[in-house]
């Protein structure tokens, strides 16, 4: 008798097991079925997303190609500007001073001796100092450009060594006998000191060192004087204010659409590494979690 009792509470006790082995197994077969609806799910938004970052890359495609198409336009019509007379576009430098100085008075702020108060921000660019026009020495203006001693700026650009972060360079032009001496120093490195003779093969020594340290190869015209900031309308101003232009022998003056090649040319200059940039991430997919094999159900 006491033999039966016992059989008979280790079988009530099994029954309880049972049952709760019973609704451990449906509540995981819930959670199983629940699991591959969630990866379905999953699956069908990451191919959302792939579609929408190939939409997006034609977008940038289209977008550089126009800017492309936009730098031969103004680069055909600076040739022809360059071509037509000079004299008869000049205009008497008094009536110029003037003008420059009111366009410099609404764009600038200036002290008690009518002179630029620095720092100038401008956006990306920032003017720490305007120099000193060095008007003796011929190698320190050309036609169209002048490279003022003393001169110094900071522009935002890509990274010298990170692909996916932007920089702060400094950039100076300074004295070296009868050539200036272009420089730009990234604050990511301040040790390593880009320097040359012309801005453009400094601009052109940055691009090359980007595209080695990050893997890239992007394929950009040097533009140093955009990137010094020689080209922005407000440092033209404040140049041509000055008394001693008018005593550089080779300057016939600024070109007329040189604000239109600040604002086209750092567009598509920081635009083409932003664009390389976000292409080269669309590699970067989400894996998608593998669905429960059926040994579980």
């Amino acid at each position: 008798m006491a033999i039966y009792s016992t059989i008979q509470q280790q079988n009530a006790i099994n029954m309880k097991y049972k049952k709760k082995l019973k609704k451990l197994k449906k509540f995981i077969e819930n959670l199983v079925f629940e699991n591959s609806a969630l990866c379905d799910q999953v699956a069908q938004v990451q191919e959302s997303i792939v579609t929408v970052k190939e939409e997006r890359r034609f977008l940038l495609k289209r977008l550089m190609d126009k800017d492309h198409d936009l730098a031969k336009e103004l680069s055909k019509k600076q040739s022809n500007d360059s071509g037509a007379p000079t004299q008869s576009t000049r205009k008497p430098y008094k009536k110029r001073a003037k003008k420059q100085q009111s366009q410099l008075s609404e764009t600038v702020s200036l002290d008690s001796n009518d002179a630029p108060s620095y720092p100038i921000d401008l956006g990306a660019l920032k003017i720490l100092s305007i120099g000193q026009i060095i008007y003796d020495r011929l190698n320190y203006h050309t036609e169209n450009w002048i490279y003022p001693s003393g001169f110094v700026s900071i522009r935002s650009y890509a990274n010298i060594k990170d692909k996916d972060e932007k920089c702060l360079y400094t950039c100076r032009i300074t004295e070296n006998g009868e050539f200036p001496r272009f420089e730009i120093i990234p604050e990511a490195d301040s040790e390593f000191i880009i320097a040359g003779p012309t801005p453009d093969l400094c601009h052109a020594a940055l691009i090359q060192t980007i595209n080695e340290n990050t893997g890239q190869n992007l394929e950009l015209l040097a533009q140093g004087e955009w990137f010094f900031g020689l080209t922005h309308s407000t440092v033209t101003n404040i140049l041509q204010s000055s008394p001693d232009i008018k005593k550089c022998s080779k300057f016939k003056g600024f070109n007329e659409n040189t604000h239109l090649i600040d604002q086209n040319t750092g567009h598509s200059v920081n635009y083409a590494f932003e664009k390389d940039i976000a292409i080269s991430n669309y590699h970067t997919v989400l894996e998608v979690k593998e669905e429960p094999p059926d040994e579980l159900f």
